[in-house]
């Protein structure tokens, strides 16, 4: 660090020794000790301890911070300027300094946790006051083992801190959200329950096909008992039978079905039956699994269904309902017959709330997708703030990152950016087998998205380097594509 004058306001080493004796009489190896004032690029103002203020510019680059204190030792002097060199301890970290000092202006200790915190505050731009601290240090030590971060993420977006939210958040971080397997799952449990009325009362929330205009009692008390009919063909019926029947016939045993009969009669009569409990128990999952599948669809979303925001939205709003009106139904049968399925369809009311909860500031959504009959889990990123995105400007850009996991074609990313009736669009792959797979299709791909009306400007496949931070690279940036996706290598220049 070089002490140099400014020739207006400070001044040169001959003039200071007629104003101020302790500076003419400095020389090599003494020592000066100061405050720092103000930085100013490359130069920072130094109070002395004897209240003078001096300008010093930094000769190399170093970390300092407004109001710290240094020792310097003086290297050089001349009548231009004095050579001055920070005298630093071993450990000295400016930083930490600063860190310190927002602590002990709170009135807070000074130990690593709460050193962790302030910064943590900081790098996020939050509140560093007393108040605000103190709020965050008593959740810290509610949540001993959850990330710092993280319980600041859900106070950044004033979602309640709980456990429950701490969950869903950990598991969005770590790529582990699957609303999509939670319902598939959901459903198979309910056409696995030996209780038949029960069954049937749990199938037919699930099964619900109501308008969105319903409330949650009309849900509950809508008859629709899940007859064969309504989900085989006649000839699917007749084949079935005829299934069932050659497995029955060994032991003397035939049953009669038609359109009107319901799953739950079905399995009343094969339970009354004299037949081996194996048998039973293998007629008995041919038949769970077509009813799981039958009320599968309702619980998920279909491909004809993402093509208009408006059946996305109402989807969610009657799933939300139905899993509280599930919940509110297993509360009245034997704990033992529901807990399973009341834990599984708890979880779902989490992620549900969690999403909705951080699509307040963001726009993100995850998708439940069912592609013949395969569930697949997907998540929606928009990188636009929500306000600007409200603005029915045909020359606003927009870009979005949709994250897939396919059974085959394994996790892909698939960036879009979007102005007017121009798009980019690149995929990101796990492996080249993937890559050269892609490619071989791109130019299909190309003329599809052209017959649609727009205007393909990139369209293109590579393997994937680095896996998506929700947190870094979505809820700290500002919404800029340009920004946010540049390890992406995502040419924006169009």
């Amino acid at each position: 660090m070089r002490i140099k004058p400014a020739q207006e306001q400070i001044l040169t080493l001959n003039q200071l020794s007629k104003s101020n004796q302790s500076l003419s009489h400095v020389s090599a190896g003494d020592t000066l000790q100061g405050e720092i004032v103000d930085i100013k690029h490359h130069a920072i103002l130094l109070k002395l301890l004897n209240g003078q203020v001096v300008n010093a510019k930094l000769s190399q680059q170093m970390e300092f911070q407004m109001g710290d204190r240094v020792t310097f030792e003086v290297k050089t002097v001349t009548d231009e300027q004095i050579e001055l060199k920070p005298v630093l301890e071993q450990d000295y970290n400016p930083k930490s300094n600063r860190l310190s000092q927002v602590l002990q202006q709170a009135g807070l200790s000074t130990n690593p946790k709460n050193l962790e915190l302030v910064e943590t505050l900081m790098k996020h731009q939050m509140p560093i006051d007393k108040t605000f601290l103190q709020k965050a240090l008593m959740l810290s030590h509610s949540f001993k083992s959850v990330p710092v971060e993280h319980l600041l993420i859900l106070m950044k977006n004033d979602i309640p801190v709980n456990q429950d939210n701490l969950n869903q958040l950990s598991k969005w971080v770590n790529h582990q959200q699957d609303l999509g397997k939670a319902m598939a799952q959901l459903t198979e449990d309910c056409a696995n329950i030996s209780n038949t009325e029960m069954k049937e009362h749990l199938t037919s929330i699930l099964s619900s096909t109501e308008s969105k205009n319903a409330s949650p009692s009309d849900l509950a008390l809508s008859d629709n008992t899940l007859t064969l009919g309504k989900h085989f063909s006649t000839e699917e019926l007749s084949h079935f039978e005829a299934r069932i029947n050659q497995s029955l016939k060994p032991f003397g045993h035939e049953i009669k079905l038609d359109s009107s009969t319901s799953f739950g009669e079905l399995i009343h009569k094969l339970e009354s039956m004299t037949i081996p409990d194996k048998l039973r128990q293998s007629l008995r999952h041919q038949m769970t699994s077509r009813l799981s599948d039958a009320f599968k669809e309702p619980m998920l979303l279909s491909p004809e269904r993402l093509k208009n925001e408006e059946p996305v939205t109402e989807f969610f709003n009657k799933t939300y309902k139905k899993i509280i009106i599930l919940l509110e139904t297993l509360s009245t049968y034997p704990e033992q017959e529901g807990s399973a399925l009341t834990k599984q369809a708890s979880l779902i009311k989490q992620n549900l709330s969690f999403n909705h909860a951080i699509n307040q500031n963001y726009t993100f959504v995850e998708l439940p997708v069912l592609i013949h009959n395969q569930v697949m889990d997907s998540q929606l990123y928009v990188f636009q703030k929500k306000d600007t995105l409200k603005t029915k400007n045909p020359n606003q850009r927009v870009t979005a990152l949709l994250r897939l996991d396919c059974a085959a074609l394994k996790h892909l990313d698939i960036f879009v950016a979007k102005q007017d009736k121009s798009i980019v669009c690149q995929f990101y792959v796990e492996d080249k087998e993937l890559k050269d797979f892609f490619a071989g299709h791109l130019e299909k791909l190309h003329g599809i998205i052209n017959s649609s009306g727009l205007h393909v400007q990139e369209l293109s496949v590579q393997v994937s380097k680095e896996t998506f931070d929700p947190i870094k690279d979505f809820l700290d940036k500002d919404n800029d594509l340009e920004q946010k996706l540049q390890r992406y290598s995502f040419d924006m220049r169009v």
